[in-house]
């Protein structure tokens, strides 16, 4: 048995080595917002100050500070928030507050989180073209 705990000590310490090494690894490279896009297939388009008979059919977190949202089949904008929004990465589903029938900058978007309610100020709004990935 001797011989089992060594061999258990010295598989746990490698283990342990292994996570440590990979702690001090640096970071992937992060994406910038336009690569972001991209990948999501749009590019960034006009400033609005608002989307007017905004209805939200479906949304995708892209970081702390943006979500993409769609009002409709080919209405999409990208909103930018003025505080970190980092949860709402985690919201199944999210809702906004609305200026008059639409969404404008300084509503805001709301979800709930474990435990607490989020709420994310919005602070610009920018329609989204969709970009040709054919040509790539």
């Amino acid at each position: 048995m001797n011989a089992i705990s060594k061999l258990a000590g010295l598989a746990l310490a490698a283990t342990l080595a292994g996570c440590a090494a990979m702690q001090d690894a640096p970071p992937g490279p992060t994406l910038t917002l336009e690569q972001r896009l991209e990948r999501e297939g749009y590019r960034q388009g006009e400033a609005v100050d608002r989307i007017p008979g905004f209805g939200l059919s479906s949304w995708n977190y892209l970081d702390a500070y943006h979500i993409l949202v769609e009002n409709g089949p080919s209405d999409d904008y990208l909103l930018t928030f003025s505080l970190d929004c980092r949860d709402l990465e985690y919201a199944n589903a999210i809702a906004h507050t609305s200026t008059v029938g639409s969404l404008a900058r300084m509503d805001r978007v709301v979800a709930r989180a474990p435990g607490r309610p989020i709420e994310c100020p919005i602070r610009a709004i920018h329609e989204l073209e969709r970009i040709d990935r054919a040509g790539r």
